[in-house]
């Protein structure tokens, strides 16, 4: 089920909007809002945590106009998701970066502006302090694709834990091509000695605030159970979180790399072969 903008968002922003230090002019409804007065407060919790908000006009979660700017600071990333109407951005500051679907990502440098149509699935992040000005038409909600993305399930989200899948299981599954091997160890690790046809993705590449899920898309197919292994498995279980949330079905290996060689996973391991 999509997550929706939750009634605790509507009381902020209705506080907001009677509360932002604009200077009335003696015309009645005019206002202005120098951006040295302009009050900032925590961004709703439908947002990442990290952002503030400041309200400049009308009331988000009504219909009417409204306008509201968001300051974001260095690497805040907004997950895939939509929102019901025509959203249209102005980037006063910094630089702001959106992925439409699966196209390229397009920057968006200050000065810039920019608007998508209601539905259209995108991830945005921004590079340096960002402050953007939203406005349109309300009610503003936001609907994240998947839901583990959710940033206010982030207490409910479940832990992850190893799977009870045997090994026999597993080399079923990807002999069959219906599951990966993702190897999230570290460059050295790989180096040294790995599974034959596994994926290399490092858990440390995983953990970036520059994730592409485009790119990860195109070494990682979504149609597949992905198995994450590495030593111990203290990684795998990091990595599988991460990739659940990204919308993977995975499944993290207890058993790592030597223990997969050991069992007659093929593999190409650098130690033997200098040994020899």
């Amino acid at each position: 089920m999509l997550a929706r903008l939750p009634i605790a968002l509507a009381i902020l922003f209705a506080g907001l909007s009677s509360a932002n230090g604009a200077e009335h002019n003696k015309m009645e409804g005019a206002a202005l809002f120098p951006a040295d007065k302009i009050k900032w407060v925590a961004g709703p919790p439908s947002l990442p945590k990290g952002a503030s908000i400041a309200v400049l006009e009308g009331d988000p979660t009504k219909e009417g106009p409204f306008v509201f700017r968001v300051k974001a600071p260095d690497g805040y990333r907004i997950p895939l998701h939509t929102h019901p109407k025509t959203e249209r951005v102005t980037v006063i500051s910094g630089i702001f970066h959106i992925q439409m679907d699966e196209k390229p990502p397009q920057t968006m440098p200050a000065g810039t502006y920019g608007h998508w149509p209601a539905g259209m699935k995108h991830t945005v992040w921004v590079k340096g302090e960002t402050v953007l000005q939203f406005h349109g038409e309300g009610p503003w909600t936001i609907n994240y694709v998947n839901p583990a993305d959710d940033p206010r399930k982030v207490t409910a989200r479940r832990t992850i834990g190893f799977t009870e899948d045997t090994l026999e299981v597993v080399r079923e599954n990807v002999a069959n091509d219906k599951a990966v091997l993702v190897d999230v160890r570290s460059v050295e690790e790989w180096n040294e000695g790995h599974i034959n046809g596994s994926v290399f993705v490092p858990v440390t590449s995983l953990q970036k605030h520059s994730l592409n899920p485009v790119k990860l898309a195109e070494t990682l197919p979504k149609d597949k159970l992905v198995y994450t292994f590495c030593v111990v498995g203290m990684r795998a279980k990091q990595a599988a979180k991460i990739l659940e949330e990204q919308g993977y079905t995975v499944r993290a290996l207890k058993p790592g790399y030597e223990e997969l060689a050991k069992a007659g996973f093929p593999n190409e391991d650098s130690r033997q072969r200098n040994a020899r």
